[in-house]
Order: structure tokens, then C-alpha cells, then sequence
């Protein structure tokens, strides 16, 4: 198999991929313009062979992403097939999006009746034991398919996409509760012991498999398994600043808010974070105070984090390092909860970064200018924590964390 698809037009891409657009707050929202991505883009299918997870902080725009690439693919060359699935939506037919140009003589309805086969029982919620679909399905693909010459000259993309969530969804596991994730792992690299042994995979021109995930847990397979079956991590993250600006002034223009709104403190708080600026936006009427107090804050319920908080103001504060410079046992469990709340977000250094990461104090060291290898997955978190550091208290107020901000940036 070869590493890339040939040829490719990756400007043409990166352009059909933005034109299929952005949606902005759920049920209550409305169509934006999809922005920034043309690096990401470039860099997701530089490499058409082996498995990916692709991870980000929640609200990074990982499936919109993941949904807009695998149809422009089937735009831009007939000789892919892309198979999508969002383990979110309810029911096979809203969670699974199948784009197979140019394939005739029913492979094509082939390739659906094993997809529907494998991912219907997961999709409609039937039991834990149904995931083991996912990593049967490229096998039975290859095997159900009458003419394995109509097929053998194609590139196959699978995406799976909150397969995490899924599994969440089906423990009933609260947010905050750690779970193990042997079956998701167990799905991860079932695909990648196909790449090292099983030869059948020359049967395609390309095959790439790729999870979309969000859970911290979910994400420590790469971090246990990478390099294995061509297993690698690919982080990425919110949309720079300057297109987070135009969406501001897209979104204003839509929803507008009663008063001025201070666009570099939302940026600040947010870092990019589309999902949360809805949040501001429709859930808190544009209320930065009320969504610090009602959503943010809230994590100072966590057991033990004063402890965290009393050993990391000890190191002035580099909030997402502070675990490397040897804190107690008390302290280095109230950071691993923080981690399996999602609070916090390992970056691995070993794999490559879809996205370029900002230049701001909740990504990199004021000192050196480098990545911070524990990044928080919102940087409202940094800044929560940071005032709750400084004053070695968990009472802290929306005036604080903005004033902080404010004294600071």
C-alpha cells in the first residue's frame, strides 16, 4: 500500500471541505462559516495508510472536522471510499454517512450491508458487547464484496467518530466517574494487529482508520500503544484567534448580545472553544459572570484540590506542570481527577500536531516559549485554578478570575 493519495489537489480540498459550513449552538443555533483548517486538512491525509486518533479538547470541532473531510474526499477523487460514523446520533441511518464514488454492479450496496450488519447492533444501543462490530467491519467489507478487483484499486477511509462518548454513554458513567476503556482500546488496535499481520489489507491501494476522540482515557491508548500497527496520535485544537474574531463578529450579528462584549477576555476564557461561546451565548444570554458561576467554577468541587492547589502555588503557578515538580500524594490524586474530568488534557510529545498551538500562558511556558505537556482542555479552567492558587482558596468569584485576567494579558 502507498502512504498518500496521489496527486491530490489539497487547496481544492481544504476549499469544498469550508464550503459544507459550521453550525453554531446545537438545536438552537444556526449555520456559520467553517473557518481556519487548511493545515489540518493537509495534514489528515498526508498519510492514507494505518491508524490515527484524532483528539482535541471538547468543543475543538473534531466531527465537524472529521464529517466535512470524508465527504469533499469523495468530491475530489472517485477512487475513495469513506465510510463515517458518529457514535452520538441515534439510529444507523443519522449516524453513519457512507461516500463511495464511482463503484457500480451493487458493490456499493455491498460494502452498506456490512456496515449495517457490524455497526447496527452498537448503533442501537443493544449492549457493551456489541462494539466488537467496529473492528470486524474492514474485514467483512473485504470479504462480503463479490469483486475484489473493483475494490483492490481503491483507497478505504474509516472514521469513527465519539466512540468514547458512546462507551460512556452506555456505563451511565457521570462525567466526573473514571472508567476503563478496555473494550475501546481492544477496538483501537484490533486495526492496528490487521497493518502488522494480516496481509490481506493489499487488497486495497490505502486503508486508513481513524477514531475521533474526546475522553482523556480514551486518548492513553496512543500514549500506550503508539507506533504499533502504524498507531499515532494526532492532537488537535480550537481555531486561532483571528477566526475565532470573525466568528465573534458573525455570531453578533445573528444573536446580539444586550451590552458591549469584551472580545479578548471571551478569548481568554475560551481560547476558541465554539461549543462554549454557544454556551455564553444561548444558555447565559451573553452573561461571561453567570457561565464562570454556573459552569466553570463548579470544578472546585473536586475532592482534594486544595491539596493540588496548595503544592502547585508553591511553583508560582504554572498550573499544568506543576504535577512535574513532585507533589504529594494528596496533591497528584486531586491532578489525576482533574485529568479523568477532562479539566486537563495530556499533549504527547511523540506525535504530530494537527493544529498550531497559540501563544498564550494556558498553552505554553512563559519561560521557554514551549508547549506546556499538560494543557488545560478550556483555558477558563487555567485561569480558575490560577485564582484559586493564588488566594489557597476555593471561594473564588467571576470578578476575580476576570480581574485576573485583565492584570495579566
Amino acid at each position: 500500500m502507498v502512504n498518500t493519495l496521489a496527486g491530490i489537489d489539497i487547496g481544492e480540498l481544504a476549499r469544498i471541505v469550508k464550503g459544507y459550513g459550521a453550525y453554531f449552538g446545537g438545536a438552537v443555533g444556526f449555520p456559520i462559516a467553517f473557518r481556519d483548517r487548511e493545515l489540518e486538512v493537509g495534514r489528515l491525509v498526508d498519510r492514507l495508510v494505518g491508524v490515527r486518533v484524532v483528539y482535541g479538547p471538547l468543543g475543538c470541532g473534531k466531527s465537524t472536522l472529521l464529517m466535512n473531510l470524508a465527504r469533499a474526499l469523495s468530491e475530489v477523487r472517485s477512487d475513495v471510499i469513506v465510510i463515517y460514523v458518529n457514535f452520538e446520533e441515534k439510529g444507523f441511518m443519522n449516524a453513519v454517512r457512507a461516500y463511495i464514488p464511482g463503484l457500480a454492479g451493487g458493490v456499493g450496496d455491498s460494502i452498506i450491508r456490512a456496515v449495517e450488519r457490524d455497526l447496527g447492533p452498537v448503533l442501537d444501543r443493544v449492549g457493551l458487547g456489541a462494539v466488537v462490530g467496529v473492528g470486524r467491519l474492514f474485514m467483512d467489507i473485504i470479504r462480503g464484496v463479490s469483486d475484489d478487483a473493483v475494490i483492490r484499486d481503491k483507497y478505504v477511509v474509516l472514521i469513527f467518530d465519539e466512540l468514547d462518548k458512546w462507551y460512556r454513554s452506555m456505563l451511565n458513567a457521570p462525567d466526573n466517574a473514571q472508567v476503563g476503556y478496555g473494550p475501546i482500546e481492544g477496538e483501537v488496535m484490533s486495526y492496528a494487529e490487521h497493518f502488522e499481520n494480516f496481509p490481506t489489507m493489499d487488497k486495497v491501494q490505502g486503508l486508513s482508520v481513524v477514531f475521533g476522540f474526546s475522553d482523556q482515557g480514551a486518548v492513553n491508548v496512543v500514549r500506550k500503544y503508539g507506533g504499533k500497527g502504524l498507531l499515532e496520535g494526532l492532537l488537535l485544537w480550537y481555531i486561532p484567534k483571528a477566526d475565532f474574531m470573525d466568528v465573534l463578529n458573525e455570531v453578533t450579528t445573528k444573536a446580539k448580545p444586550s451590552t458591549s462584549i469584551d472580545t479578548e477576555l471571551l478569548w481568554q476564557l475560551t481560547g476558541g472553544n465554539l461549543r462554549e461561546l454557544a454556551r455564553i451565548v444561548f444558555n447565559n444570554d451573553w452573561s461571561i459572570e453567570k457561565w464562570l458561576r454556573d459552569v466553570i467554577i463548579k470544578l472546585s468541587g473536586v475532592n482534594g484540590v486544595l491539596a493540588f492547589l496548595e503544592e502547585a502555588g508553591r511553583y508560582g503557578l504554572n498550573i499544568a506542570e506543576a504535577r512535574a515538580h513532585g507533589l504529594g500524594d494528596a496533591a497528584r490524586m486531586a491532578f489525576d481527577e482533574l485529568l479523568s474530568m477532562n479539566v486537563f488534557l495530556n499533549v504527547y510529545d511523540y506525535e504530530l500536531r494537527l493544529s498550531e498551538l497559540p501563544s498564550e500562558p494556558w498553552v505554553r511556558d512563559v519561560n521557554t516559549g514551549n508547549v506546556i505537556t499538560i494543557l488545560p482542555q478550556l483555558p477558563a479552567y487555567y485561569w480558575v485554578l490560577r485564582v484559586m492558587a493564588g488566594k489557597r482558596s476555593i471561594g473564588v468569584e467571576p470578578s476575580d478570575v476576570i480581574r485576573e485576567i485583565t492584570e495579566n494579558v
